[in-house]
């Protein structure tokens, strides 16, 4: 790992590094890179190839200005703090910043720094998230700095939502280098009862982002589901589109190589990786969106045929934009009868096998009923998956996949079916919504689970 020195602005490379304090940020036109920011270290009469005027070009772009107050941060923060701050940031001597800390130039170098990105902010002593973009001067009205962090353009990049999710400890700076909020999620800090922020600007972070404060302000959201995180990063941007899904890959705890120029095969890599590792089967549970770019403008909102669709996988993740409230477990969903305590959709949602990646497509083993709405006459293969959606009025909706229907197409969709009667697992009525190529919407109440097989299932990628 490549890290700068606050005192002496030059680099040293750690196999295990050092205390460090590390820089989130919104990247700019003018940044500079590895070997610029080497040229600078260099005494004047040993430059080849340039003059002091072009060194001094460096030296005035504003990714270079940004790497000096960034060391001068380090250097001074700590001085004018609380106790732990000054316990935390004492002995720092090093900061790590992505411009110019990871020598681009190296493929195998660009792609160790990507895959250990989670890790490295996650283990820095702090990260300091700069708004370039948010100016001070609100003191204490909550509401401009609401309005001032709603604009900035560091809540909608892709790279940003790890590095707002991994780190044990932020604090949060104006285009100034002001600090203006700390967010400390380290055992000491919820030891004695405090947050380390205010409930106020936690609350602010999860209105903008769409995560619950829960995991703003605590560690642990690989114990939330698969499509509760992709959701963090629907509406996420990035310059390239394979960074929407290397960004990513932290936050699910996989690694895969990086393949620039493969655009959104990179997102179908990652969700393979994903399946290969966990059995958590609401990476299924997406819905489309058909907005913007992903659908047709022609598109038949009832029979979506129209839009681009092709296989079981997600395209990005803004299929996931819906899914925030998808659930994985059964564990804590069970009833009583006679003393026996039974998982209610258990028997629904067998499975001998997880599901895998084959050559033929994603390997599931499980119960596929057959369905038919009473109204419209339209029957339906269901393979019932192991996560349900809990509505904001405590509902909760196990999630399906649409298998087959009688428009003679394979279909995949979402269909919430609603926990009924527990003394049968036959002629019981879901309430469903169903919207991917299909003739029409079921109504709720009006599909009826007929009998089942147990199936092994391809599905295609």
């Amino acid at each position: 790992m490549r890290l700068i020195n606050v005192k002496t602005l030059g680099f040293g490379e750690f196999f295990e590094p050092p205390r460090y304090v590390i820089l989130s940020h919104r990247w700019q036109a003018d940044e500079v890179s590895y070997e610029e920011y080497t040229l600078t270290l260099r005494p004047a009469d040993m430059l080849t190839g340039w003059d002091d005027h072009q060194v001094n070009l460096i030296r005035q772009k504003s990714g270079y200005q940004k790497v000096i107050h960034f060391c001068a941060w380090a250097r001074t923060w700590a001085k004018s703090g609380k106790k732990r701050r000054r316990q935390i940031m004492g002995a720092i001597e090093w900061v790590w910043i992505d411009t110019c800390c990871i020598d681009k130039r190296s493929s195998s170098e660009l792609s160790e720094a990507i895959n250990s990105m989670w890790t490295w902010y996650k283990e820095s002593e702090m990260c300091c998230v700069y708004l370039a973009d948010v100016a001070g001067g609100w003191t204490d009205d909550v509401e401009s700095l609401r309005r001032s962090l709603e604009a900035s353009s560091w809540f909608t990049r892709s790279w940003t939502l790890q590095e707002l999710l991994a780190p044990v400890g932020l604090v949060f700076c104006d285009r100034d280098w002001n600090t203006f909020e700390t967010l400390d999620r380290s055992s000491e800090s919820r030891s004695d009862g405090a947050l380390g922020t205010s409930m106020e600007f936690s609350q602010i972070l999860s209105d903008i982002t769409g995560i619950s404060t829960t995991h703003i302000i605590s560690p642990g959201v690989h114990r939330s589901s698969v499509a509760e995180r992709m959701s963090w990063a629907a509406k996420r941007r990035a310059t390239r589109e394979e960074d929407k899904a290397y960004s990513l890959m932290g936050l699910f705890d996989v690694n895969m190589p990086l393949l620039y120029g493969e655009g959104r095969k990179a997102f179908r890599r990652l969700q393979c990786e994903i399946i290969n590792q966990s059995e958590d089967e609401s990476i299924f549970a997406w819905q489309d969106t058909c907005m913007g770019s992903l659908a047709n403008e022609n598109c038949d909102l009832l029979t979506h045929q129209y839009c681009l669709r092709a296989g079981f996988l997600a395209r990005s993740p803004e299929d996931f934009l819906n899914s925030a409230d998808t659930v994985r477990s059964f564990a804590k969903r069970v009833y009583e009868d006679d003393n026996d305590v039974l998982s209610e959709w258990s028997k629904i949602t067998h499975r001998s096998a997880p599901s895998r990646i084959t050559s033929r497509g994603i390997l599931i083993t499980g119960r596929v009923y057959r369905a038919h709405d009473i109204k419209t006459g339209i029957r339906l293969l269901l393979l019932p998956l192991r996560c349900f959606t809990v509505d904001p009025k405590g509902g909760e909706h196990l999630s399906c996949l649409v298998i087959d229907s009688d428009s003679e197409v394979t279909v995949r969709s979402d269909v919430r079916a609603t926990k009924t009667d527990r003394d049968t697992y036959t002629e019981r009525p879901l309430a469903c919504i169903v919207g991917v190529k299909l003739a029409a919407w079921i109504e709720d109440g009006s599909l009826i689970l007929g009998d089942f097989q147990d199936l092994q299932i391809y599905l295609g990628l």
